[in-house]
């Protein structure tokens, strides 16, 4: 997903590699929520081709975690969260779906989240929240390493609470182009998106519904329109005691293809985070399983291992999470 001079870079990436049909693709891009990196020099197109065989996988919102949208109605709190993620990537998804061996590279990321929720005397039963994402980055392989900051992200929502057992809202999320410029997506993306928590028992089922619209990307004298992305992720959650909590998710994400806007040729799709490893579109769908422990009502940790178990046209996601939430 680069400038025409890319052609060939994932191929170079996986070089001596049994990739199917497209592997002369040009390099996209992406950074971290977990993140994709790009070079906007033509020095830099080894460690383009690197960076995007390392941070393919992981959908944007595989970082939401266990209880993510059972969220209060207060009149102001402060709310920190750390999210650790560590990937190795030794696989891809094929063009055509199947799972196919690629040389092994690791990323090491963390996602700094601070949030303010609030809300209005005059607007009952309703919350509101405001939050600020910065995604740093470590990925390293066949002998090359890349770090820094990824593309902050803005996200602002409202939620309504029908009971004290439920919640729905929407929220909108807004990926900014000020990361590192190795990691940076050079291009906006604003990200719209249903969220939903209900309590039944000790059962609790939290999800995310939404899509995101890109701006072009402007890079070397090459403009790129960026497909649409179109996602979904929902955890189920036991709260077998006031403190342990296991659970399992879900993740699906799809990417339509990029376009070369002046020869009008297709390119690899690219999303925060999640993009396509050669020309086209590309999805994945993942699977998660993990514990939530909880210290107090303001304070819990949650671990959990998420794989991907099909997919289309990218690396295969294989990656274990770490978060700390602490509201203050």
């Amino acid at each position: 997903m680069r400038t025409k001079h890319e052609t060939g870079a994932i191929e170079n990436a996986y070089r001596n590699q049994p990739y199917e049909s497209g592997t002369s693709a040009r390099s996209g891009l992406a950074r971290k929520s977990r993140v994709r990196l790009a070079s906007v020099t033509t020095a830099g197109l080894a460690m383009l081709a690197f960076s995007q065989g390392a941070l393919a996988a992981n959908p944007t919102f595989e970082i939401i975690g266990p209880s993510e949208w059972n969220l209060p109605i207060v009149p102001s709190a402060n709310v920190f969260i750390q999210t650790g993620i560590g990937q190795v990537s030794g696989k891809a998804w094929s063009t055509s779906g199947n799972r196919q061996d690629i040389p092994s590279t690791h990323l090491i990321a963390g996602i700094t989240r601070f949030a303010h929720l609030f809300s209005l005397k005059a607007i009952p039963n309703t919350g509101f929240f405001w939050e600020v994402l910065v995604p740093e980055v470590s990925v390293y392989g066949h002998g090359n390493s890349v770090s820094g900051l990824g593309d902050p992200l803005l996200d602002l929502a409202a939620y309504w609470k029908p009971t004290p057992q439920s919640l729905i809202g929407f929220q909108n999320v807004v990926s900014t182009t000020f990361g590192n410029n190795d990691l940076s997506n050079h291009f906006w993306e604003y990200m719209p998106s249903i969220i939903g928590d209900v309590n039944i028992a000790k059962w609790e089922l939290d999800g995310t519904l939404g899509a995101g619209f890109a701006s072009d990307r402007h890079v070397n004298g090459t403009t790129t329109r960026i497909g649409n992305t179109y996602y979904a992720e929902a955890s189920v959650v036991y709260h077998a005691t006031d403190v342990v909590a296991p659970f399992v998710n879900f993740n699906y994400q799809s990417v339509e293809h990029s376009t070369d806007k002046a020869t009008g040729a297709v390119m690899p799709g690219a999303s925060p985070v999640f993009a396509c490893a050669n020309n086209g579109g590309c999805h994945e769908n993942v699977v998660g399983a993990g514990v939530k422990w909880n210290f107090s009502p303001k304070r819990w940790v949650a671990v959990w291992y998420g794989a991907g178990v099909s997919g289309r046209n990218t690396v295969r996601t294989n990656a274990a999470y770490l978060r700390f939430v602490n509201i203050f």
